[in-house]
């Protein structure tokens, strides 16, 4: 069972982050490991299955990433050695790095903090990783996101930056539906779009519009 003791501290995530995150990267959306969100070109490599076999990869939300030439993933003394080769989707909201997190497909939903964390997640891997396609059909656990309540990402707006907010809106919007846009809070009777204007995010605001004349 995870502790908080797993969270965020100790060598092994620093380690992380020393490789993972550029000496010069700005401060702008970074998640608790301490990823930044500066881009670094990565092709897209499309593989046939059995080639896996010599790469060393992970997978997060349904996506193969290759970590072959990492050293924090390296089977001689990395420290996320045991990540190899495993779903690594759960683990990373919770924060975790124990091996019983690993491949877990949770039959709760994931918390709004951890869909936004899993986000950001996304992001920087596709920034650092190279992202490996294959043209079989993958079985994925714990692939799929919840989708984002847009009341709680609106009220939690002002503490997320702005175009991050406008990105993660933007991708709760793709798969909700008209009712989902137009549905009124139960504790404020508000709809999303009275709440982005009360909140004065026109940036929300003109988002949530351009979805609607859609619907």
């Amino acid at each position: 069972m995870m502790t908080r003791s797993d969270r965020y501290v100790g060598a092994q995530w620093e380690a992380l982050r020393a490789e993972l995150l550029p000496s010069d990267s700005g401060s702008a959306g970074k998640c608790p490991l301490g990823f930044a969100a500066k881009t670094v070109s990565k092709s897209t490599v499309s593989l046939k299955a059995k080639d896996f076999t010599t790469l060393r990869t992970i997978s997060f939300q349904g996506r193969r990433y290759d970590v072959t030439n990492s050293k924090l993933f390296h089977s001689d003394g990395g420290k996320f050695a045991h990540f190899v080769g495993h779903d690594v989707t759960y683990a990373l909201a919770v924060q975790s790095m124990q091996v019983e997190d690993l491949d877990v497909a949770p039959e709760r939903s994931y918390t709004f903090e951890e869909q936004l964390l899993l986000e950001r997640y996304r992001n920087i891997f596709a920034r650092t990783l190279v992202l490996l396609e294959v043209d079989d059909e993958q079985s994925e656990n714990g692939s799929r996101m919840n989708e984002v309540n847009l009341h709680q990402l609106i009220e939690k707006s002002n503490g997320i930056a702005q175009d991050e907010c406008v990105e993660y809106l933007k991708k709760a919007l793709e798969s909700a539906t008209g009712d989902q846009v137009n549905e009124a809070c139960a504790r404020t009777m508000m709809t999303p779009l009275q709440k982005a204007v009360e909140k004065h995010r026109l940036d929300l605001v003109k988002v949530l519009t351009i979805t609607l004349d859609g619907k």
